[in-house]
């Protein structure tokens, strides 16, 4: 019996007529090859199994696993698990894709596109579609509340989040505390979510008395304090809990009781939350007329520009002020004249300009967005840093990073749902993919923005370090960098507390604590008396004198 594949040539003297194909072949598709035995698999000229199924045969085998012809498990991706009912449908979505979205909205929201981007080549093909795109920027949007609130991790267990927590309710019709079932009710805050409720309350106290809010997390950005202030933490330390306030307000922490011991509410137990969105509004989300427009615009704050290379071609007029259109110059003539300086009309070509940037610019912008957000998170924020002119992002504002991680979801989404190939560009994983489904013109000119924009950022960091005026500037940089750095000694103690003995004061020898560098001193002036075969060896200096 033969098994051929439909994907796979037939025999040449089939296919030339001399014979006929036998009525034994059973045609399968590749879904189906795992009702095939492994060794009548087409491409498989190892008709033995992978060693490690059944090691006894190989254990004493002088070979390394290397020299084996690798399998398809080092080649193919588990497929997505599909379950025939709803339900089971739905939990295999929550624990694969929801949660751990949820985790990385909460922790790194930029990740996100990788992380789906990550689950279509591991074949779920819809992951980067409007549906997910959609829960992603609600759980991106709320992760920024739970983080303005306090909230250290966003599940309480695997199918509770921890705003969900309540406290034990009474019923309507019990006077005594149910302590099982549903626990229905007000929410249950920790003592870090009160501390950060705390600053919230008062700096919009500031603001109703016509006073500089001074939110103190305003300013808070994946390095910490962006403006130099020293870390805090919550639940801060007693001591630390009144700080003294410039203009004299004052709040109790007994006045937050209105939210933190809010009585229950059965019908809608997520209406403190939403209250506490309403009154907080503007110190927890950013306005998204900032950044609406970059990710789709051609002109960013990082666009390019010929002066960025007139140092690299001084003899060379360039023709045109934009480097873009320089881009479509240099893709249209090479894809439809096959290139050469003798075939391009500048004249002729000024006039196609305007249909052709009309009709590729979505593409590449698309195409640009997709490139930069699918592998690499050091890629997705320099192209944010690009688009949006920041200067830096690990420096920029919590607030802001949402804002614009929701954003480039949205256009994500967008281009999915407007054009026709915006969904199977979603799907593209390597560059001949993206080069069919947009096109050679635009596909041309988004690689040569994308190499000209890294070779920019590659002089510019080049720049930084060289010349004498430059030498100001690194030591800053330094200075900067390590006034960052945590001071934590080697030598700490299970208390938390410094210890060396060339700070201890004159006369505490003798209640000196012991060092590991004293242990290691004496053990090598002891040498180390080591176990051996011969048998129990006793340490001549711990003898006192004769044991018998």
């Amino acid at each position: 019996m033969i098994f051929q594949s439909r994907l796979h040539a037939l025999p040449s003297r089939i296919l030339l007529g001399m014979d006929k194909p036998s009525e034994d072949i059973h045609w399968y598709s590749p879904g189906q090859s795992s009702l095939i035995p492994r060794r009548w698999r087409d491409d498989n000229r190892a008709t033995f199994l992978y060693p490690k199924e059944d090691m006894t045969l190989y254990k004493y085998s002088k070979h390394s696993e290397r020299t084996w012809k690798p399998q398809l498990q080092w080649v193919n991706t588990d497929p997505p698990t599909h379950a025939d009912l709803y339900w089971k449908q739905r939990s295999i979505d929550w624990k694969e894709i929801e949660k751990p979205m949820i985790e990385l909205a909460f922790d790194k929201p930029e990740a996100i596109p990788i992380f789906l981007k990550d689950l279509v080549i591991r074949g779920h093909r819809d992951a980067l579609s409007s549906k997910w795109l959609e829960k992603a920027i609600h759980w991106v949007h709320e992760a920024r509340y739970w983080r303005t609130i306090g909230v250290y991790y966003p599940f309480y267990h695997d199918q509770c989040l921890r705003i969900h927590v309540w406290r034990y309710g009474v019923l309507p019709n019990k006077s005594d505390v149910v302590r099982k079932g549903p626990l229905i009710g007000a929410p249950l805050f920790s003592l870090p979510m009160i501390d950060a409720i705390y600053d919230l309350e008062k700096a919009h106290r500031r603001e109703e008395i016509g006073l500089a809010p001074n939110y103190k997390w305003e300013n808070w950005s994946p390095v910490g304090f962006n403006d130099g202030r020293p870390n805090d933490w919550l639940p801060r330390l007693p001591s630390m809990k009144w700080e003294p306030d410039p203009d004299g307000v004052v709040l109790n922490y007994e006045e937050l009781d209105f939210l933190t011991e809010a009585p229950q509410n059965v019908e809608n137990p997520l209406a403190i939350h939403e209250e506490m969105k309403k009154r907080y509004h503007k110190f927890i989300y950013t306005e998204k007329h900032y950044f609406d427009a970059c990710f789709t615009s051609c002109v960013s704050p990082g666009c390019l520009h010929p002066n960025d290379f007139k140092r690299y071609f001084p003899d060379i007029e360039m023709p045109y002020e934009n480097l873009r259109d320089m881009a479509y110059l240099v893709a249209y003539y090479e894809n439809k004249l096959g290139g050469g300086i003798e075939n391009i009309d500048l004249p002729s070509f000024r006039q196609k300009l305007p249909e052709l940037r009309k009709e590729n610019d979505p593409k590449v912008e698309a195409v640009r967005l997709f490139y930069n957000c699918s592998s690499d998170i050091q890629w997705i924020r320099q192209y944010i840093e690009e688009k949006t002119g920041l200067v830096d992002f690990m420096n920029t504002t919590d607030k802001e990073i949402t804002t614009i991680v929701e954003i480039i979801l949205g256009e994500m989404r967008r281009i999915i749902d407007t054009y026709p190939w915006g969904a199977e560009l979603a799907k593209c994983v390597t560059l001949s993919q993206y080069r069919a489904v947009v096109g050679d013109i635009p596909f041309h000119v988004a690689m040569q923005l994308q190499d000209a924009s890294l070779n920019r950022r590659r002089e510019e960091w080049n720049a930084r370090f060289s010349g004498e005026g430059k030498d100001e500037q690194q030591l800053d940089f330094v200075l900067q960098k390590m006034s960052q750095r945590s001071n934590a000694s080697a030598e700490t103690n299970i208390y938390g507390t410094e210890f060396d003995r060339e700070k201890e004061p004159v006369g505490r020898d003798t209640q000196r604590r012991v060092m590991y560098s004293d242990v290691q001193k004496e053990g090598k002036r002891k040498s180390w008396k080591r176990k051996s075969d011969k048998g129990f060896e006793i340490d001549s200096s711990l003898v006192l004198g004769t044991l018998f």
